[in-house]
């Protein structure tokens, strides 16, 4: 790790050699404010896609189940049928 620099006319520190920009306090808690508000509409955005991914994919499982429920009721007609 690269040692830490202070320059006392500016109240900063720095790491030499490094490309870090020099932040002041409001700088960084600007950044942080972005990042959470950022990360905040990611986490909403995530959800929101999985809520409608969950429910359709309920949907098509249901419809399936219910396709499937139709397909036997009609196969035990025809069999009815047959023994009669």
């Amino acid at each position: 790790m690269e040692p830490l620099e202070f320059d006392p006319a500016t109240q900063r520190v720095e790491w030499k050699g490094a490309a870090v920009p020099n932040m002041d306090v409001w700088s960084w808690g600007l950044l942080g404010i972005g990042v959470f508000v950022a990360g905040t509409a990611l986490v909403r955005l995530m959800r929101r896609r999985r809520d409608a991914l969950l429910a359709e994919l309920t949907s098509q499982a249901r419809e399936e189940q219910h396709q499937k429920r139709l397909a036997e009721q009609l196969e035990k007609r025809k069999q009815k049928k047959r023994a009669a």
